[in-house]
């Protein structure tokens, strides 16, 4: 198949899934087709100099993205906000979740930011925190303040085989409502 110099081509991708049978019962024997990545966003390839590639039919073909590790951070089950009295202290709820097209993900590194401002942390922001082992779920501490905060989690993973993701977040609003004052006694 010949591409052409400097030009972009759209790829469309299909794959057959092998019929098995499990405890009598068939599975697979059908084709998956696509033209987009799991973003929605188009398959291309661009040849960036002249030649010809030959396609053999014993050689698989492996598409890579630039990020073959991908993960998200979910706070609290994803609602916009929570309230509690000011000065007492919440817990947060995080669900971590990660995939690797290449290794089985190992580590992450989470830097969760009180008073966040937009936007997730560029990775050098998460230099200084350590990479500790992949794990699921952790539940943050936050002790509320006197009005409106944000409370941000931003987390980074890592493969096996060294592969990094790009920095995801997710962020929710916390409002902090004063105690409740006591009845003056008369004197």
């Amino acid at each position: 198949m010949t591409l052409w110099v400097n030009t972009t081509h759209h790829l469309n991708v299909a794959a057959h899934v092998r019929p098995i049978v499990n405890y009598g019962c068939p599975y697979g024997n059908y084709t998956l087709y696509t033209n987009t990545d799991k973003f929605g966003a188009p398959l291309t390839i661009v040849q960036e100099f002249s030649g010809t590639l030959t396609p053999r039919a014993y050689l698989p073909v492996i598409l890579v993205s630039a990020n073959p590790v991908t993960g998200s951070v979910l706070l609290h089950d994803g609602v916009c906000c929570i309230a509690g009295i000011a000065g007492a202290t919440l817990g947060i709820d995080a669900v971590f979740s990660a995939t690797s097209l290449l290794a089985p993900v190992a580590d992450m590194r989470v830097a969760p930011i009180r008073g966040a401002t937009s936007g997730c942390a560029a990775e050098a922001e998460l230099a200084p925190y350590p990479w500790e082992p992949f794990t699921t779920t952790k539940t943050f501490t936050y002790v509320v303040p006197n009005n409106w905060s944000t409370f941000r989690v931003n987390a980074q993973y890592r493969d096996a085989a060294g592969n990094v993701s790009p920095v995801v977040c997710d962020d929710i609003e916390v409002e902090g409502m004063p105690p409740t004052p006591s009845p003056l006694s008369p004197p």
